[in-house]
């Protein structure tokens, strides 16, 4: 699943988002997993609680499979955390509200 990512304008979300560029600033960086997201910002010295509260990362589905894949793991992952009563953080929330609109996002396009 792509990833990219962007933050809000000068920390404000009603301003928009600004996003990742590459290095000619010409395009959108694309990654092809969070953990490739992960391995970037560690190298500019980002822990992952900073990289989560400072970014928003945005998913994009790449085929059908992926789409169904996504939505069964995504739901067997909130489904764990339910029956173990573990206290589950708002960025998990926030990353399988991202996963599964990118999975019906794609779906949704297919039928078109």
């Amino acid at each position: 699943m792509k990833v990219t990512v962007s933050r809000a304008i000068e920390g404000i979300s009603l301003n928009g988002s600004e996003f990742l560029l590459t290095d000619d600033r010409k395009e959108i960086m694309t990654f092809q997993n969070e953990q490739q997201v992960f391995s970037y910002f560690a190298k500019l010295g980002m822990e992952p609680a900073v990289i989560q509260d400072t970014f928003i990362l945005h998913y994009e589905c790449e085929s059908e499979k992926e789409a169904n894949d996504t939505i069964a793991e995504a739901a067997d992952s909130f489904k764990q955390h339910m029956q173990k009563k573990e206290k589950v953080d708002f960025s998990d929330y926030d990353e399988w509200a991202g996963c599964i609109e990118a999975a019906q996002f794609w779906l949704e396009k297919q039928k078109k």
